[in-house]
């Protein structure tokens, strides 16, 4: 418990010269990993984009909420991405996708990509 506590403060401490991607790859406790997204994506943005993208793929529902979130917020830039990503052979990462994308108004993308293929 007292290193996840110490985990986590080093999280809203932020420093920038920390490798915080390679972190958010190797943590095992949810809770820090979606502190870590969020907090990448407050701080870098776009820059990290890739990086949050990957967390989709999760297998833990809250780990894609934590990842759509800022990909929406991340608009235009996430939109090609989240599109890459509805074409996924993983029914999670293709769900949180199409969620994605609603969100950001391209339900007419997705209901032509669906028919398409299905």
């Amino acid at each position: 418990m007292q290193t996840k506590k110490i985990r986590t403060a080093a999280v809203k401490m932020g420093r920038l010269d920390y490798d915080w991607q390679n972190l958010l790859q190797i943590e095992a406790e949810d809770s820090i990993r979606i502190k870590l997204i969020i907090a990448l994506a407050h701080r870098d943005g776009a820059k990290r984009l890739q990086c949050i993208a990957l967390f989709l793929r999760d297998k833990n529902w809250k780990i894609h909420r934590a990842a759509t979130e800022p990909m929406v917020a991340m608009k235009p830039e996430s939109i090609s991405l989240l599109q890459k990503n509805f074409h996924s052979n993983t029914a999670e990462v293709k769900a949180a996708a199409i969620q994605a994308l609603n969100m950001l108004e391209q339900q007419e993308w997705v209901a032509t990509r669906l028919t398409t293929t299905a």
